[in-house]
C-alpha cells in the first residue's frame, strides 16, 4: 500500500500488474484481475474478486495480510517485522514480565449483535482472547485504538498480540529461575538433612 504525497493511495494485489488507486479524483483500478470492485460497506473499505485471486496488502515494515477469494478463511498473514539491532536503540530487558503476565486474564468470548454490525468481516462462535480495557490497565504499550463507534463518541481498543511474544518468553526465563533457585535450596536443605542424620548414626 502506498500512500502519495497529494493524498493518494495505491493498493498493489499482486507483482505491480493489478492495482487501484484511490484519490482526489475517485477510485480507478488496473492490471489483469478479471474482476476488481471496490465499494463502501458499514464504514469500510471492502474489495471483491472473483474466486481464486488474491489481495495483497504489503507494509513498509514487509509485514504482508493476503486475502485468497473463493477459500473460506483463506487470510494469509506474514508479520516479518524489521528486528535487527542495527534499526535499534534504547534497548532494555524486560522486567517483571510474569508478574504482568499473571495479572492479565484470558477469557473467551463471542462478539455480540453491535460488533457484528459494525464488522461484517467478524465472525461469530466462540473466541479466545483478552479484554482490551483489562490489558490497556497492566500493559498500555500492547493497546490501541481500533476505531470509533457509529456516532464517534467512543472509542474501541484493539489488543497488539504480537507483543505478547516477547512478555511470554520472558516470564517463562523469570519462572525457570524461580524453579532453578528452588531446586538448588531442595538439594542444600537434602544435603543438610542427610549430613545430621549420619551425624545421629554415629553417636548411637
Amino acid at each position: 500500500m502506498t500512500v502519495t504525497g497529494t493524498g493518494g493511495i495505491t493498493v498493489d494485489t499482486g507483482a505491480g500488474t493489478r492495482t487501484i488507486t484511490i484519490d482526489g479524483s475517485g477510485v480507478s483500478g488496473g492490471g489483469t484481475m478479471s474482476s476488481f470492485n471496490v465499494e463502501n460497506e458499514a464504514g469500510a473499505l471492502q474489495f471483491t474478486v472473483t474466486d481464486g485471486e488474491e489481495i495483497r496488502f504489503i507494509g513498509s515494515n514487509a509485514a504482508v495480510v493476503s486475502f485468497i477469494s473463493g477459500a473460506p478463511q483463506a487470510v494469509v498473514i506474514t508479520a516479518n517485522s524489521a528486528s535487527d539491532e542495527k534499526l535499534k536503540n534504547k534497548v532494555t530487558k524486560l522486567k517483571n514480565a510474569l508478574d504482568k503476565t499473571l495479572k492479565l486474564n484470558p477469557v473467551t468470548y463471542e462478539w455480540n449483535k453491535k460488533a457484528l454490525d459494525i464488522y461484517p468481516s467478524y465472525e461469530s462462535g466462540k473466541k479466545i482472547g483478552f479484554i482490551a480495557q483489562e490489558v490497556k490497565k497492566i500493559l498500555p504499550e500492547f493497546v490501541q485504538v481500533y476505531g470509533a463507534s457509529p456516532d464517534k463518541s467512543d472509542p474501541y481498543f484493539c489488543v497488539d498480540y504480537a507483543p505478547i511474544t516477547a512478555l511470554l518468553t520472558k516470564s517463562i526465563q523469570e519462572l525457570n529461575e524461580k524453579v532453578e533457585s528452588q531446586e538448588a535450596r531442595i538439594k542444600k536443605l537434602e544435603k543438610l538433612i542427610l549430613s545430621k542424620n549420619k551425624s545421629s548414626e554415629g553417636r548411637r
